[in-house]
């Protein structure tokens, strides 16, 4: 089992809320969800949470700017 605070993932994302946080992971889920190889998921043992929190923890997500963006995007 992983233990990663929500501290610790703000500060790597450089976040202001946990919402936003919240946001971002389930952005970066569907898109794991949706690309053409899914090895990676089938594969592993850690669900798919387990799997974008490590991500954004290990600094993984090359394009955090854009899925910040599209957040911002839909809120409005």
């Amino acid at each position: 089992m992983i233990e990663i605070s929500i501290d610790e993932l703000l500060n790597k994302t450089k976040e202001r809320d946990k919402y936003t946080l919240t946001r971002l992971a389930i952005k970066k889920a569907k898109e794991l969800i949706k690309e053409k190889d899914k090895r990676a998921l089938q594969d592993s043992n850690e669900n798919l949470t387990t799997i974008v929190f490590k991500e954004l923890m290990e600094g993984k997500v090359k394009d955090l700017k854009n899925l910040k963006d599209s957040i911002e995007e839909n809120k409005s």
